[in-house]
C-alpha cells in the first residue's frame, strides 16, 4: 500500500530545551508585559521579537545575529505561539524594537519581569540578593548633565573598598580608632601565641631531659 504523504513537504527542526523556555515565558506573561511597556506603531510585536531573542540566546548560539535566517528554519508555531511571516525578525525590526526598549526604560522592564516571575512561580522573597556593583568614573562628562541623558553621574566615593572610602567621611577619627583597636588585638594574639610556643618548648625540653 502506497502512502500519499509528500515527504518533501515535511519540515523538521531541532528544538532541544527551547519549548520549555517558551512555556515558562508564556506562564509568566512575558510577551504581554513587553508589549504593554514598549508601545510602538510597528507591525511586529515587541514582545514577540524579545522572546525570539531570548530563545536564541538560550539556545547557546552566539553571537546574537541573523535572527531572520534562524527563525525561518525553526518551528515558530511551537516556540513563539504562531507561525510568523518571513522577514519578521529582520535586522530593521529587531533594531527598532531595541530602540523602543531603550526609550521605554530597561530598568522598568526588568523590574516588571522580575515581579512577574516572583508572582507566577510563587518564589520566596524572605531573602533577596541584589548585585550592587558600582562604577567609578574620572574626568568630565558634560553630556551627563543634559536633560534627557540616560546617565546621571554624581560626585562621591565608590563603595568598593568601603573601609578606605569610609575614612574620608566625617567620622574618620572613629574609623581610625577602630582600626587601631583591631591591630592592637591582633598584636596581643601574636604575643600570647609566642609565649605559648615558648612555654611549650620549655615543657618539651624538661620532659626530654628527664628521660
Amino acid at each position: 500500500m502506497k502512502s500519499n504523504i509528500d515527504l518533501s513537504s515535511i519540515k523538521s527542526s531541532q528544538v532541544d530545551h527551547l519549548p520549555i523556555i517558551s512555556h515558562y515565558a508564556k506562564q509568566m506573561g512575558f510577551e504581554k508585559i513587553i508589549n504593554e511597556l514598549v508601545p510602538t506603531e510597528m507591525e511586529v510585536k515587541p514582545g514577540k521579537i524579545v522572546l525570539g531573542m531570548v530563545i536564541d540566546i538560550l539556545s547557546g548560539r552566539s553571537p546574537l545575529y541573523q535572527l531572520e535566517i534562524i527563525f525561518n528554519e525553526m518551528d515558530c508555531e511551537l516556540l513563539l505561539g504562531e507561525d510568523l511571516p518571513d522577514g519578521y525578525f529582520n535586522d530593521d525590526n529587531v533594531g527598532r524594537v531595541l530602540k523602543h526598549i531603550y526609550e521605554a526604560g530597561t530598568q522598568k522592564i526588568f523590574s516588571s519581569l522580575s515581579m512577574a516571575v516572583v508572582n507566577a512561580f510563587s518564589l520566596p522573597t524572605d531573602q533577596v540578593h541584589f548585585d550592587t556593583t558600582s562604577i567609578s568614573l574620572f574626568g568630565q562628562y558634560l553630556n551627563s548633565q543634559k536633560e534627557g541623558s540616560p546617565f546621571e553621574i554624581n560626585h562621591g566615593y565608590s563603595k568598593d573598598k568601603r573601609p578606605l572610602s569610609f575614612f574620608k567621611k566625617e567620622n574618620s577619627l572613629f574609623c581610625h580608632f577602630c582600626v587601631l583597636v583591631v591591630i592592637f588585638l591582633l598584636l596581643v594574639k601574636l604575643i600570647v601565641a609566642m609565649h605559648l610556643i615558648r612555654l611549650l618548648t620549655i615543657i618539651y625540653s624538661v620532659i626530654y631531659q628527664n628521660r
